[in-house]
């Protein structure tokens, strides 16, 4: 698997311009915020636009930064940064890829999402997780409408956090054939997110699904190495084996301010390393977007006048 490489440098000042642009608060006038993107998006140059659209992962380095951001202390909660060009990075990427939106169990429903550690949630698989590694999954594996796309921008880095991936492409090339046939079949119990409802943590709790699905030379991944179970022995050997697959082909990298990475959650799993936090402001702080292609498929679930999903979930 290639990570595509876009140098926002050649043109920095044009993208400062299109930001620049765009005067909405993106979490009080979110809708009028995702517009002026999309607008702002359309004269994005062409490669970049070209590159977004024919690539599973993209890394977007020199994008625009936050000014004086190492005055602003990584937040908890709320961020008490003055301006929003990490969310306007965020919303003009992801205006090329589709639609923003939010689950109305993540965060009250905000468009953005902090992605920082927490104290009391060092050890937990979660975003807010620091001293465990984050398994491989794609994001909400068990919901019927699940990302299309993950975006991620950095606005402070620490060098032992490593967010890792791979591609479905690696998996079919590396893992042995009867094991993808078997990854196609419906035999696996997914398991629903603690935010979601599940709040014993409890595995292979959601709805029986393949993990691989669609075309057979170039199939979406649906997985959660710590909340998906195989339903027969069958298919708990076949997740065995694509464990060792996944950690022998993965690709880490680091993220340093001013970096976005857009991964297309249908096809490309991923996790992070472990870390240890301070706890005093320097942390690992990054922003997160979620994408849907067209937002308008998912029906009665979703508010299109906030872009928030609705879907409730029995447990």
């Amino acid at each position: 698997m290639n990570l595509d490489i876009i140098d926002c440098s050649s043109f920095h000042r044009e993208f400062y311009v299109l930001i620049n642009s765009m005067k909405a608060n993106p979490y009080r006038e979110s809708i009028s915020f995702l517009k002026q993107a999309k607008s702002a998006s359309n004269k994005l140059p062409i490669f970049v636009k070209q590159n977004l659209k024919n690539s599973s992962a993209t890394l977007l380095k020199s994008c625009p930064q936050e000014p004086n951001i190492q005055e602003i202390l990584t937040p908890q909660e709320t961020s008490n940064k003055k301006s929003f060009i990490s969310e306007s990075c965020l919303a003009i990427i992801s205006a090329q890829l589709g639609d923003v939106f939010a689950y109305i169990q993540v965060d009250d429903g905000e468009l953005f999402h902090n992605i920082t550690p927490k104290p009391g949630m060092e050890n937990e698989q979660s975003y807010a997780g620091s001293l465990v590694e984050l398994e491989f999954h794609t994001e909400q594996h068990f919901h019927p409408h699940s990302p299309d796309y993950l975006l991620l921008y950095c606005l402070r880095s620490v060098p032992d956090a490593n967010t890792f991936f791979v591609d479905v492409e690696e998996v079919l090339k590396e893992l042995d054939k009867k094991y993808i046939e078997r990854l196609f079949k419906p035999i696996y119990k997914t398991g629903i997110d603690h935010v979601f409802g599940n709040m014993t943590t409890e595995r292979g709790n959601g709805p029986i699904k393949p993990v691989l699905y669609g075309d057979h030379n170039r199939p979406y991944f649906r997985y959660d190495q710590d909340l998906m179970v195989g339903v027969t022995e069958e298919a708990k050997e076949a997740l065995d084996e694509l464990e060792i697959v996944l950690n022998r082909v993965k690709q880490s990298i680091c993220l340093e301010p001013g970096e976005l990475l857009v991964l297309d959650n249908r096809r490309v799993v991923h996790g992070r390393s472990l870390f240890k936090p301070k706890f005093d402001g320097k942390d690992r702080w990054l922003q997160r977007a979620k994408v849907k292609c067209d937002l308008g498929l998912v029906g009665s679930d979703c508010d299109l006048d906030t872009h928030i999903i609705e879907t409730k979930f029995d447990i």
